[in-house]
């Protein structure tokens, strides 16, 4: 049933050959929630070592963030209080690198879609 449709049929195809890297992307992506990510991907032919790498790479950048941000809060009490805990042009610094891997992961994903499509064009 994924493959009679087009465009399902095109992020397969991406997802099984693009493989680790694929998955890396969706990984990073913060719009894509996991459960439907990971349903769509079992339905793919992707190997199993491919999608335990990809999330591994995809996932680590995130989990490290968590945990030095983590590494900065002093104690819970701190957190009750409301104290700032990270220095401002650092969040600022951080939201700008968020915006700009988001942009960057768009756009990768958008070529990657186009070069798995039919006449370089993204399905409809």
């Amino acid at each position: 049933a994924l493959r009679e449709h087009p465009k399902a049929r095109a992020l397969s195809d991406l997802a099984e050959e693009g493989g680790a890297w694929t998955v890396a992307l969706l990984r990073l992506a913060p719009i894509l929630p996991f459960t439907p990510t990971n349903a769509v991907l079992g339905l793919t032919g992707m190997r199993l070592r491919d999608l335990a790498l990809g999330t591994f790479l995809g996932m680590a950048p995130g989990a490290l963030l968590y945990a030095w941000a983590g590494s900065l809060v002093p104690s819970a009490e701190a957190l009750e209080e409301g104290e700032s805990l990270v220095p401002g042009p650092l969040v600022w610094g951080l939201l700008a690198a968020s915006i700009v891997a988001a942009v960057v992961i768009g756009i990768a994903a958008a070529r990657r879609l186009r070069r798995a499509t039919p006449e370089g064009r993204p399905p409809r």
